[in-house]
């Protein structure tokens, strides 16, 4: 058999021709080199896996990959470490183990990020094992397969306890400099409130003194008595206004008239003012309301008008103004912390000494102060911008030395219509012929209200302690409509002659009234069963109009 009959022929894909000998050879060198290439691959993959699953593990925040249905497929071992062993997370659902509920809320962020496919974050509060509760911000990123259909959630969990207490702490700081600045605002007021305030003791005391010497026709008789009423109203406003400054209270924004409240305020600003300074109003007409808190806006001018009577040593003017103002978007392209709309602009300018550029940088700083030792603590400007910053507003001041001082506050308007007092309906004083228990340890004020409401028909009854009055009522329940108590008086207190009262009769239609009770105390008083709230010191028209009310709605 010829060489070319007895070996057999292979055909290479190429076209060559090869003996068998030689396909085998070549082939298994092409088997080597494959397995090679590919031990080669899988030990590169192996070490990128190794080396993305220790940077995966030393992330210092919590990771968890969620599937479809919340179930925690895989964690890193700082989630474990927060939150408890590999073993318990794995397989779990992801609510139940750092929101600790059975089903998902509305709000997961996994949730959310499910439904959508966009990033979704939450802080969630986490009772910790046997520690106190720690906050965890939980953010969630869609995690997406190769065509791009979301496949799983990846959650990030960073723990922000220690950030959570840091932002409480700074609250509470904030409240404790605002009330700090807020007394010594009041400091400078006292002089001049005291000064005034005997003023309107003499008025009344004059006019009280005529009318006992009895030389006065009718005509004049009336004259003097409406003199008294009009000067012990203004005591009220006057003692009202400190209040409200002194006291404190939550915000309350809502719509407010800005000139009313201006010119409500300057009558404060006056006693606070030495004589040499002049207060120049200039109210542009036909404001739109903003959405404010009034004793807030109302101590950004007693603080700033202060700030102006210290660089006014020797005299000069205070010019407080309002306008309209639009700031369009071309505007907000130079002042782009400011969002364009509409604003009421609020200016207080003075005839100072001015400031120079480098405290001009530094004015809104707590504690920061130009004035000697001891003369201020350097809280005004700062507690101004906070306030204004809380109004969504802006502040922006300008001045230079020798030219006076101008602060410019932005105000948004307000997009709740304010009723105009046409629109209120006007309070009507209604007789009754109730019975009412008056528990008043004032004699003066016991007296005059008694006869007051014996005028419009109702029958009074009388007790000047607590303890008078709960005897009282037990014994003339089935008789008593209303019952009108004064909130601190000696020996038993107003609060717990309420309590007392309604361990009686549940039902009993209590008028709170006081002259001294912050809001939080009144809706202390409402929860505990008081019917209704009113302020002394009161007209007839407004203890009628409360009775009148307790009595149709109780």
């Amino acid at each position: 058999m010829s060489r070319n009959s007895s070996e057999s022929r292979l055909q290479h894909p190429s076209g060559d021709w090869r003996l068998d000998g030689e396909l085998v050879l070549e082939t298994s060198g092409l088997l080597e080199e494959e397995i090679c290439k590919r031990k080669v691959a899988e030990d590169v993959l192996r070490r990128e896996r190794l080396f993305i699953s220790d940077i995966f593990n030393s992330i210092q925040d919590g990771i968890c990959v969620l599937d479809l249905h919340f179930n925690i497929i895989r964690t890193n071992r700082s989630l474990e470490r927060a939150f408890a062993d590999k073993n318990t997370l794995l397989g779990r659902k992801c609510y139940q183990v750092y929101q600790m509920r059975e089903e998902p809320c509305p709000w997961c962020p996994a949730v959310i990020t499910l439904e959508t496919g966009e990033v979704s974050v939450r802080e969630v509060p986490f009772e910790y094992g046997y520690q106190s509760t720690r906050w965890f911000e939980i953010s969630a990123f869609p995690f997406r397969d190769g065509a791009g259909n979301v496949v799983g959630v990846i959650d990030y969990i960073k723990d922000i306890t220690e950030r959570k207490h840091a932002q409480e702490e700074r609250l509470q700081l904030e409240a404790q400099l605002c009330q700090a600045q807020k007394m010594e605002a009041l400091g400078t007021l006292t002089g001049g409130i005291a000064h005034d305030f005997n003023n309107v003791l003499q008025g009344i005391q004059g006019y009280a003194e005529l009318l006992l010497l009895g030389r006065a026709d009718e005509e004049n008789c009336m004259r003097q008595l409406r003199e008294i009423l009009s000067i012990a109203e203004r005591g009220k406003q006057m003692t009202g206004q400190l209040l409200s400054f002194s006291r404190k209270l939550d915000s309350k924004l809502q719509p407010v008239e800005l000139n009313p409240l201006v010119e409500k305020t300057e009558d404060l600003l006056r006693l606070a003012m030495p004589r040499m300074i002049n207060i120049e109003l200039e109210l542009g007409p036909d404001l739109p309301t903003v959405l404010a808190d009034a004793t807030q806006i109302e101590q950004v001018l007693v603080n700033l008008a202060n700030n102006a009577r210290d660089s006014m040593p020797k005299g000069g003017i205070l010019t407080i103004s309002t306008a309209n103002v639009s700031i369009s978007e071309e505007k907000c392209r130079l002042r782009q912390e400011i969002k364009p709309g509409e604003y009421v602009e609020l200016t207080i300018t003075d005839t100072g000494h001015g400031m120079s550029a480098e405290m001009l940088e530094q004015i809104f700083q707590p504690f920061y102060t130009t004035k000697q030792n001891g003369a201020g603590a350097g809280l005004g400007l700062a507690m101004v911008k906070r306030i204004v910053a809380n109004h969504s507003g802006h502040i922006t001041v300008e001045s230079s030395p020798g030219h006076g001082t101008t602060f410019k506050i932005l105000l948004p308007v307000s997009q709740v219509r304010r009723t105009t007092p046409a629109e209120e309906q006007a309070a009507v004083c209604q007789a009754g012929s109730e019975k009412i228990l008056l528990i008043e340890d004032e004699e003066a004020i016991r007296n005059s209200v008694k006869q007051m409401l014996e005028m419009f028909g109702y029958t009074v009854v009388c007790s000047a302690k607590g303890e008078w009055a709960l005897e009282l009522y037990a014994k003339e329940e089935a008789g008593i409509e209303v019952i009108i108590l004064d909130l601190i008086m000696p020996g038993m207190g107003g609060k717990e002659c309420l309590k007392e009262l309604l361990k009686i009769n549940p039902q009993a239609r209590v008028l709170v009234a006081s002259g001294y009770a912050s809001s939080a105390v009144q809706q202390e008083l409402l929860e505990l069963g008081a019917k209704g709230f009113i302020r002394k010191p009161y007209k007839i028209e407004q203890v009628l109009t409360a009775v009148r009310e307790i009595l149709k709605n109780n």
